[in-house]
């Protein structure tokens, strides 16, 4: 939990303190100094730029402590934001959260933009130059949309969706992360992220919904969901048991 997080649950138990008191605390226990960075605010037009990326979780279902994934997109116009928890961070959970995605929004962005992760990056081609993934082109193929995969080392080039993933996991998860079920995972992460898209952010004092359906015309329209697989070549052997007088046919990839 952050400064904000630990001062809003002092709160909510009715402790009447104030936000500069809970921070020079935290200050004096963590012995640090605050760095001040700048950056440089872009502009994008809207419908234009959406940002993918992943985010590692541990939450205990039903008793057992596990690793789990979101996979969070945030648009770079409206900071709309949308996510998924997954079980792995293959091929096919990347395929499925935009299809879903696609789905939820009714549309398709002009372009989408990843860092060089390797469900979206097949191989390095020279210095800079990044091969995509079969997945991808085949979503590109399907969706029409262009991606730009940033430097290495260089997340503030999609510093949308790397402040969404520290964002959403803490709001969403910051105050529980034990749950009878995946679902009911599922269901507290999809009301941390509503409530974070229906607040006013501080830059423009407009909500992400409400910067979103300005975008919601200029997208592409989604057509019909695509279908997520993943190929695997079998080799089926077999085994003659003389003892048993039959055979065993055992499959292996």
């Amino acid at each position: 939990m952050k400064k904000v997080d630990i001062f809003e649950s002092l709160h909510r138990q009715g402790f009447e303190v104030g936000y500069t008191t809970v921070c020079n605390y935290i200050m004096q226990k963590s012995n640090k100094q605050s760095v001040k960075v700048a950056y440089i605010r872009q502009v994008y037009e809207p419908g234009s730029v959406c940002e993918f990326d992943w985010a590692e979780i541990k939450l205990t279902i039903d008793g057992v402590l596990g690793r789990y994934y979101l996979a969070v997109f945030t648009s770079a116009y409206s900071n709309y934001r949308y996510s998924l928890i997954f079980q792995r961070q293959d091929t096919l959970a990347f395929m499925e959260s935009h299809v879903s995605f696609f789905s939820h929004i009714g549309g398709v962005y002009h372009k989408m933009t990843y860092d060089n992760m390797r469900v979206a990056v097949s191989r390095f081609v020279g210095l800079h130059e990044k091969e995509p993934t079969k997945a991808l082109l085949q979503m590109r193929g399907h969706y029409m949309f262009t991606h730009r995969f940033c430097n290495a080392y260089s997340g503030n080039e999609k510093g949308h969706v790397e402040r969404s993933v520290e964002y959403v996991r803490r709001k969403a998860f910051g105050p529980q992360q034990s749950f009878s079920t995946l679902d009911k995972a599922q269901e507290q992460l999809n009301i941390a992220v509503e409530r974070i898209n229906q607040s006013k952010q501080q830059l423009t004092g407009r909500s992400a919904v409400d910067m979103f359906n300005d975008e919601l015309p200029l997208l592409y329209k989604a057509l019909s969901p695509l279908a997520c697989s993943d190929h695997f070549s079998l080799l089926v052997c077999l085994i003659y048991c003389p003892f048993l007088n039959m055979m065993n046919v055992c499959s292996s990839y």
